[in-house]
């Protein structure tokens, strides 16, 4: 429970950090880690997506889009 606090802390730091730079990609990335150690997948994707449309040629967001698809059992659609 404790180690769960702390990823929701986490989340919110890069909620604020968001909203003071938008287009900063390893906030978006980062928090898309976290969002599947919560097992919040779609929040994870849609941090995945924003990061891709921000910097389409940053490959590790990409990989870990395809994580976060597999997780919430869309595989098949990480190979797109």
């Amino acid at each position: 429970m404790k180690k769960i606090g702390k990823y929701e802390e986490a989340v919110n730091n890069y909620n604020k950090a968001i909203k003071l730079e938008p287009d900063d990609v390893s906030f978006y990335y980062i928090r898309g880690l976290i969002n599947v150690e919560l097992g919040k997948y779609e929040e994870a994707l849609n941090d995945y997506d924003e990061a891709i449309e921000l910097d389409p040629d940053n490959s590790y967001c990409y990989c870990n889009r395809g994580i976060a698809y597999e997780k919430n059992g869309r595989i098949s659609r990480s190979n797109k």
